[in-house]
């Protein structure tokens, strides 16, 4: 979690507030995250293995939690979907030591849903706050 803040900080740092705002990019507090993945876990199996799916995964502070959360003798599997290039980037190789498919797309026009294929149990997300105006009206669509 500590290197997963880092992370954040830097990317923060170097992304304008104007870009951020267009892409909705506010983190979740990371002792949130541990709150909402406390009360989310305990609609589960704690016997079943965790299929986790973050739509709008950023640097992965609801999979830190879930990690820092969770029984280490039930596995956890994750996807998630992250649209900015460099949010991505950095934090594919931040999870590269676990099972993360990181895909750099935005979630909501991937296609089939995920959870039919992969049999997820349980999507954790922050999503995206924009402005009605900034999303155009196609997307609105």
């Amino acid at each position: 979690e500590y290197e997963r803040q880092l992370l954040q900080a830097r990317l923060d740092a170097i992304t304008s507030r104007e870009d951020r705002g267009r892409l909705g990019q506010f983190s979740t507090p990371s002792d949130l995250a541990v709150q909402i993945v406390r009360e989310a876990l305990r609609l589960l199996d704690s016997r079943e293995p965790i299929n986790l799916i973050d739509p709008a995964f950023g640097t992965g502070v609801f999979l830190s939690a879930l990690l820092r959360t969770v029984d280490g003798n039930q596995p956890v599997v994750a996807t998630g979907f992250e649209v900015d290039l460099a949010h991505g980037s950095a934090a594919a190789e931040l999870w590269s030591g676990i099972t993360l498919d990181l895909r750099l797309e935005d979630f909501t026009a991937a296609g089939r849903p995920i959870w039919e294929d992969e049999r997820a149990n349980l999507m954790l997300c922050n999503p995206p706050y924009l402005r009605n105006q900034r999303i155009p009206a196609s997307e609105k669509r």
